[in-house]
C-alpha cells in the first residue's frame, strides 16, 4: 500500500512538474508568435543578408551571399533560454506592430543597409522594412533585444569579425 502511495504521489508531482515546464513555452501564451528580423546590404560581397528566425522552441540564424557559390548558405541553431523568451514575448504587441508601414524610410539606399521584422501571430503577418541601424520608438525594445540575439549568433558564426 506504501509503494501504491509513493508511486501515485511520484507521478502526480512528476505530471505537475511537465505540465508547469510546459506552460513556459507553451505557443498559446505567446499567441503562436513567429518572429524573424533581419539585415541586408545589396551593395557587398561575402555573406551581406542575415537572417534570425525565432519560434517558442529553437532559434536558427543563417547567413548567406548574392553570391552563393562562392559563399554558400550558412545556418547555426539553438535556443532561447526561458527569461530570454519571457522577455521576448512581453515585448510583442501585435497590434503596435501592425501600425507600421511596410517600408520605413529608404532601406538600404546607398548602400545604407536595411534591417526588417517580421512578426507571424496565428494566421496574420506583419513585415516591416526599415533603414539599418533606425529606431522605431514603440517597438524599439522589441528591436534592441532582437539585435541582441542577433549579435550573439552573428559571433558565434563569425567569431573572427569581433575579435579585438
Amino acid at each position: 500500500m506504501k509503494k501504491l502511495i509513493f508511486c501515485l504521489l511520484f507521478f502526480t508531482l512528476l505530471i505537475i512538474n511537465c505540465e508547469r515546464d510546459k506552460t513556459i513555452l507553451d505557443p498559446a501564451r505567446s499567441g503562436n508568435y513567429t518572429i524573424k528580423y533581419g539585415t541586408s546590404f545589396n551593395m557587398c560581397s561575402g555573406y551581406c543578408k542575415f537572417e534570425l528566425y525565432i519560434n517558442e522552441t529553437y532559434v536558427a540564424f543563417i547567413a548567406s551571399s548574392w553570391e552563393p557559390r562562392q559563399y554558400p548558405e550558412k545556418s547555426i541553431t539553438g535556443q532561447l533560454n526561458t527569461a530570454e523568451l519571457e522577455r521576448l514575448q512581453s515585448l510583442i504587441d501585435f497590434n503596435e506592430i501592425t501600425k507600421y508601414e511596410e517600408f520605413i524610410g529608404c532601406p538600404d539606399c546607398a548602400d545604407g543597409g536595411a534591417e526588417w521584422i517580421q512578426v507571424k501571430q496565428d494566421k496574420q503577418t506583419k513585415k516591416i522594412t526599415f533603414e539599418y541601424g533606425d529606431t522605431l520608438n514603440s517597438i524599439n525594445e522589441l528591436i534592441e533585444l532582437l539585435r541582441d540575439i542577433f549579435e550573439t549568433y552573428d559571433k558565434k558564426m563569425f567569431p573572427s569579425h569581433y575579435s579585438s
